[in-house]
């Protein structure tokens, strides 16, 4: 039993870090650089070539800066996203060991 306990306990940890990856991604507008660049640049041409109110104008201003905010965690979030991809193949394989164990 012991050896099931331990199989459950990894399982547990990589569940709570895909959740911790997962919850990271929260309140962020792209899930890439290059979304983010494509936002920011489509956002930079309305300014300079749409017909916006100043206030229209000042809040896309302030919507780029929370963009550029964003840049670090996004390139954090791009380097995690194959580590993640191998946790949970982790998590399915230790599940199917669980299920074989447990019977």
């Amino acid at each position: 039993m012991s050896r099931l306990k331990q199989l459950r306990e990894m399982r547990k940890s990589i569940l709570d870090k895909i959740a911790e990856f997962r919850q990271g991604r929260q309140g962020l507008e792209c899930r890439t650089e290059q979304e983010l660049d494509d936002k920011i640049a489509e956002m930079e041409h309305a300014i300079q070539h749409g017909e916006m109110s100043l206030a229209e104008e000042k809040a896309t201003v302030r919507n780029i800066a929370k963009l550029k905010g964003q840049r670090e965690k996004i390139r954090e979030l791009e380097g995690q996203q194959e580590s993640l991809g191998q946790m949970e193949a982790e998590a399915r394989k230790i599940k199917a060991v669980i299920d074989e164990v447990w019977g």
